[in-house]
């Protein structure tokens, strides 16, 4: 089965959602996820069922592209990854499968600060019947954190009673209408990838190959002030995946200076170059990405490694 028939399998076992349950992911002491259920009235649990749905399940026509750290899909694209790709991603989705199948066993929500402390992200689990009638579920995962939380989110809630407006003290959490990422059929497809890479901690799994990945590409490119460098990249998830991108091209180990000269000069970008060969990192805002940029080969054309590719998804072809 193509990856575009599992996700029109699940528009169609859209219109068969039968229940909606709501879960909080939160972190211990250890860092490990800690699952708490929302006991909600029946109305609330249709509307966010609704939502989630609504999120991924509209009739515009998109094209389905695997992800990539710091791949930024097109407006008509949708990313999407096979569960078993990513550790990172199969053990989370194992531990919301897990404590899904016996939700009632699951703790409930209490609001304590500890856990509010420490919130990451939540799932809505929507259950329905596939198109042979026998039970599935579809997860939908969002960002969410302390500041969802009225009196932690730098608003002043105030509310009437009486003749006056008092401050809002009880807990109040907020919630939108949208999902970050769909889990259906052993597939996650990912509507915000910069918010899929938080939920799944892609950021933190980066930031331990970073040091690595970039001693590796400065052994033969160096570059002139390499410590601002790496705490530049170290610092921006954004960079830190375009750093991932960049470690998995073929093409590095045989790309010269000569190569890199070359591309500078024909696309006139702003990058200074020492007599000594040395590639000069700017950390100004206009320029901090220039050097990931000419690793990654985005200047297309490319006098660099003679590649041809799709305009926009960089696709070798």
């Amino acid at each position: 089965m193509t990856v575009k028939e599992i996700f029109e399998g699940f528009r169609e076992f859209c219109d068969t959602q039968t229940r909606t349950q709501v879960m909080l992911a939160s972190e211990d002491e250890d860092e490990e996820l800690v699952f708490q259920r929302l006991t909600l009235a029946e109305s609330v649990s249709k509307e966010f069922g609704d939502d989630a749905v609504r999120a991924f399940a509209n009739d515009e026509e998109l094209d389905l592209v695997k992800y990539e750290a710091g791949y930024k899909p097109a407006d008509n694209e949708l990313c999407y990854l096979p569960v078993d790709d990513s550790e990172l991603v199969k053990k989370v989705v194992n531990s919301i499968i897990e404590c899904a199948s016996n939700f009632n066993a699951v703790e409930l929500f209490k609001e304590k600060d500890e856990v509010i402390d420490t919130l990451r992200f939540y799932v809505v689990i929507v259950k329905g019947h596939s198109s042979s009638g026998s039970m599935r579920h579809a997860l939908f995962l969002r960002t969410f954190s302390q500041k969802n939380e009225l009196t932690r989110s730098g608003w002043k809630g105030i509310m009437q009673s009486g003749d006056f407006y008092n401050k809002v003290t009880k807990k109040i959490f907020m919630f939108d209408e949208e999902s970050d990422c769909l889990v259906w059929r052993n597939h996650v497809f990912i509507k915000n990838v910069t918010q899929f890479e938080r939920i799944f901690q892609y950021f933190e799994a980066l930031q331990k190959t970073a040091k690595q990945t970039i001693a590796s590409v400065s052994i033969h490119l160096p570059i002139r002030n390499l410590n601002d460098f790496k705490q530049a990249c170290l610092g921006n998830p954004l960079m830190l995946s375009k750093l991932a991108q960049i470690a998995k091209k073929p093409y590095l180990a045989s790309v010269t200076m000569n190569d890199i000269k070359r591309t500078i000069k024909d696309f006139a970008l702003q990058i200074e170059v020492t007599p000594d060969d040395e590639l000069v990192f700017d950390p100004s805002p206009s320029k901090r990405w220039l050097i990931l940029k000419l690793l990654g080969d985005d200047y297309l054309g490319s006098t660099m490694t003679k590649l041809k590719y799709a305009s926009n998804s960089k696709i070798q072809v």
